[in-house]
């Protein structure tokens, strides 16, 4: 959505957008400044273990965890006032992602539960008498030859 000039009704040229970006980011370096203490950092990503390479199931619930770890960085950042409206662009943003994460995250966190408590793993042998498909004609019916 284009910036527009209150006065005239005009878009924003380029110099004025960057003037007022280079506003925001000033006024949001000097509200963490004052409260340095309560910051957001990457520090609060530091305790989450690394990423599940490989492992779909755990690869669910490890984003989900992280899209909450990043979303309340965002509400508790001192520096996006209430009247900030990329806070609220953030959030928006965050809960929209973790809406479509939060179903397969809960059923992952069940299904690991389950074989956890069962002793269940999953099967990485094939079943006996399985056999290779690449040697088998293929039947008068398929459609390519």
């Amino acid at each position: 959505m284009p910036q527009i000039d209150p006065k005239t009704g005009k878009q924003l040229s380029g110099a004025k957008k960057r003037a007022a970006a280079k506003k925001r980011v000033s006024a949001y370096k000097a509200a963490t400044a004052a409260t340095p203490a309560r910051a957001p950092s990457a520090s609060a990503f530091a305790s989450m273990p690394p990423a599940p390479l490989g492992n779909p199931a755990e690869a669910v619930a490890w984003v989900n965890d992280l899209m909450l770890l990043a979303l309340d960085q965002v509400i508790r950042d001192p520096a996006l006032d209430g009247n900030n409206l990329e806070r609220w662009r953030q959030i928006k943003e965050f809960g929209k992602a973790l809406g479509m994460v939060r179903d397969k995250a809960s059923e992952q966190h069940r299904l690991k539960t389950l074989s956890e408590r069962s002793g269940l793993a999953p099967s990485t042998t094939k079943p006996e008498g399985a056999k290779p498909l690449a040697g088998i004609a293929k039947p008068q019916t398929a459609r390519r030859s």
